[in-house]
């Protein structure tokens, strides 16, 4: 039973790097200065380092939690690679529609250029 939690919790931390991610993108103002690029990097490496000791603890008791982790590296390797695409300020980086690239869905890109 205890390893089943842990690998629970091993598939749960990716999935709220993931939900962190999303709510800064639906929740991002176009008009203000925001370090939300920052958070939710900073979120995502936590729960990596979490991910990590959660592994070295359970990855030789069962194979699974290898997977799993492997798993949770590449869904945390993209989050931090989308966070890191997310402008500080829309207008003063001067941000367009092909620097955002399917971002554009949630932030509004500078008008014109």
């Amino acid at each position: 039973m205890k390893n089943v939690v842990r690998l629970c919790v091993m598939l749960l931390i990716p999935a709220i790097a993931a939900a962190y991610l999303f709510y800064a993108l639906e929740t991002y103002d176009r008009v203000v200065h925001s370090d939300v690029s920052a958070s939710v990097s900073l979120a995502a490496l936590l729960c990596a380092f979490i991910e990590f000791i959660l592994w070295r603890k359970s990855r030789k008791q069962h194979k699974a939690c290898t997977i799993i982790a492997l798993f949770a590296a590449v869904i945390l390797i993209g989050v931090l690679y989308i966070a890191r695409k997310i402008p500080f300020c829309v207008e003063c980086d001067q941000v367009t529609a092909d620097d955002l690239g399917f971002l554009t869905h949630w932030i509004t890109p500078m008008e014109g250029k």
